[in-house]
């Protein structure tokens, strides 16, 4: 029986949790995985012109880790991608994971960028394009990727977490009511705003706690008494004080999966989170969503005032239902997806 290789590429986004890490995909799906940030430059933020070092010695990388390998997989291929499809070997399959919005490559189609910007995004575009098979993380999105896309495979298959359970924590008395608010891109900075001054005027004695917020958000937040901006913490206190909240608050612009609300599952910690098509998919029996500052304030006071009792077994709800998402199922749907595309290309 032929033995079927497969190797995945990725570097992980240093703003994630690394429980959320795509390396999990690997060790469970038994493929190899080429982790490019054990380079220095990989810390290179992502706005700067310095980060096509990077992007370039990784393209260069991924080329020559694709040989003698029957499917590569590029995790983040949107944020790299320039030439590298174009000279991979035909018979290598070619595999991508979409995260960010199809928004810039509706741009591309319609010209609205210009110069060296459009020729840039172009290229990424047509490398794209020469992928055998797209991962999206989110059903929304599924439609619109196979129209941009017409000659790839395209499929869902959500972004998944590692088991979280050691950190979970049932309450044993409510002092006081603690929000956990996590991470800076694409979060409704209005909203929370809003919410928290309605919080002040009603009186209301919640204690918001931000992680992960960027100097923009700390600079317009930092007024707020019932609010704590967090420093930095490390995976393990960041998972502590997760488990240890009432509530994981997540106010959102835009989402394809979100890695914070798959660790608040993983550590038994209930979710409030927008209404928006992003999320839809990852949402299970104990998630509340909103669509205003009105119906976040309500859906907090109701999820509260809840007996000990019953929030602690909202809280084991929440952690089983959560299993779903864990990196070995989601390892074994990617697994699957390989195998088709491998039989249908016959490599």
């Amino acid at each position: 029986m032929k033995i079927i290789k497969t190797k995945i590429l990725g570097f992980h986004c240093y703003n994630h949790s690394k429980n959320s890490g795509y390396d999990k995909l690997a060790y469970f799906g038994n493929s190899e995985y080429f982790n490019a940030d054990t380079w220095r430059i990989s810390r290179i933020n992502f706005d700067s012109p310095l980060r096509w070092i990077f992007n370039i010695a990784f393209e260069i990388t991924s080329i020559i880790k694709s040989r003698n390998v029957n499917l590569v997989h590029f995790i983040y291929p949107e944020l790299h991608f320039l030439f590298a499809p174009f000279f991979i070997n035909k018979r290598v399959v070619k595999v991508g994971t979409l995260h960010l919005d199809l928004e810039w490559i509706k741009n591309v189609k319609s010209q609205r960028y210009r110069g060296i910007k459009l020729f840039l995004k172009r290229i990424r575009y047509k490398s794209l394009s020469k992928l055998d098979g797209i991962i999206v993380l989110s059903k929304d999105t599924l439609q619109d990727t196979k129209i941009l896309f017409p000659n790839s495979e395209v499929v869902y298959i959500p972004h998944g977490i590692i088991d979280n359970s050691y950190y979970f924590r049932p309450i044993n008395q409510i002092d006081s009511i603690d929000i956990l608010i996590v991470g800076s891109n694409y979060r409704d900075i209005n909203f929370i705003q809003g919410l928290l001054e309605k919080c002040l005027n009603e009186s209301k004695n919640w204690k918001f706690h931000y992680i992960g917020a960027n100097r923009e958000i700390k600079s317009i937040l930092s007024g707020f008494s019932n609010l704590k901006i967090c420093p930095f913490l490390c995976e393990e206190e960041y998972l502590e004080k997760l488990a240890n909240a009432h509530l994981l608050l997540l106010p959102l612009t835009f989402a394809t999966a979100n890695n914070a609300l798959l660790e608040a599952y993983s550590v038994g910690t209930q979710v409030l989170v927008s209404d928006i098509l992003g999320v839809k998919d990852y949402l299970i029996s104990t998630s509340k969503t909103f669509r205003n500052i009105n119906e976040a304030f309500i859906l907090i006071e109701n999820m509260c005032s809840k007996e000990i009792e019953d929030i602690n077994r909202i809280k084991i709800q929440t952690l089983q239902e959560g299993k779903k998402f864990h990196w070995k199922q989601i390892a074994t749907l990617t697994s699957n997806f390989y195998m088709d595309l491998i039989q249908r290309i016959k490599v």
